[in-house]
């Protein structure tokens, strides 16, 4: 009886194994192993790869989730905004000639960012600041400074040049209109960051990108059920989704996807169930290929619908301007 017992649960894990194996390369990766193609960020992250802007680890991860530090945001932005790449000397940090050249090339200033702080994970306030160095007199000028945060006075440290930076769209605040100057950007976040920088600084108004911006962390569901997710803003046009509608009298809600891709849909925090399609997991409408969920008698006044993408169900990702 225990030897049975023993050889169904050992055949009980291995199918899991290849259950979650067939799911994982059912997913296209690039140059990292832990960067899908579903990912929010792939984009950003492939293009700045190839161009020599950044790197990802010896072990061909890119860690997107890893706190950005003040060395790596450094290097990017001045492969960035220069196109040069500069050589370390043996026994050096990794990013010291990239921190020296910053500094003669006016980049960044040694007062804001010392040498022993290039581990540090950089904060919001000065990545405004080195991307507002980085920025021609006449876009300085051209851009607005309208951009206002609850959390910014005149008494902020690079009051001024957070709202240019912001004013372009470079870096944005969040949905309670704070910016949170003393707070870092993930990996992922700081790519899309200098990618809008180059848009903008490459072609004068640049395209408007709809990069995502991080709200907050948050536990949902109980008990056995609960897990945490990051929560995200983002525009309509984000990761190919181009609209997301609510039939009433069905209770149903569809996404309208440009790209085939493995979709879950959230309520406020509640996770949706789909309607199965016996052809298929999607419906295909013109050029579109149209999920659709269950609403659950979830929606109310007011409720935000939030999209996650692929294996990263912990990244909701809340569509702004969606009339429910």
């Amino acid at each position: 009886m225990k030897k049975s017992l023993m050889k169904k649960t050992g055949c009980a894990v291995i199918t899991t194994v290849l259950i979650i194996i067939m799911f994982q390369f059912s997913y296209a990766y690039g140059t990292y192993y832990d960067l899908p193609d579903t990912h929010w960020a792939y984009r950003y992250v492939e293009e700045m790869s190839n161009k020599g802007i950044l790197a990802g680890f010896s072990d061909g991860s890119f860690k997107p989730q890893k706190k950005v530090t003040c060395a790596e945001f450094l290097k990017m932005v001045y492969v960035a905004s220069t196109g040069n790449t500069a050589e370390q000397p043996a026994g050096t940090h990794w990013a010291e000639n990239y921190y020296r050249d910053s500094i003669k090339t006016g980049i960044v200033k040694e007062k804001d960012m010392s040498y022993r702080e290039l581990d540090d994970v950089i904060s919001r306030g000065l990545m405004a600041c080195i991307i507002y160095n980085c920025l021609s007199p006449d876009e300085i000028k051209e851009a607005k400074t309208e951009a206002g945060f609850i959390d910014i006075d005149g008494n902020t440290e690079y009051v001024r040049e957070i709202k240019k930076v912001c004013s372009m769209e470079i870096l944005n605040g969040y949905p309670d209109r704070s910016f949170k100057p003393e707070e870092g950007l993930t990996r992922a976040e700081a790519a899309a960051a200098v990618y809008r920088m180059m848009n903008k600084t490459e072609s004068g108004a640049g395209e408007k990108d709809s990069a995502a911006d991080f709200i907050e962390k948050k536990t949902i569901g109980s008990g056995n059920s609960a897990y945490e997710i990051e929560k995200y803003s983002a525009d309509i046009g984000f990761n190919g989704i181009d609209k997301i509608v609510y039939a009433e009298k069905s209770g149903c809600i569809g996404v309208y996807s440009k790209k085939i891709q493995d979709i879950s849909l959230f309520i406020d925090d509640y996770r949706t169930n789909p309607v199965v399609n016996p052809e298929g997991e999607y419906w295909k409408e013109g050029d579109y290929y149209v999920y659709v969920f269950k609403s659950d008698g979830k929606i109310k006044a007011g409720s935000q619908i939030g999209l996650s993408f692929g294996l990263y169900i912990d990244e909701v990702f809340y569509y702004r301007d969606i009339e429910i």
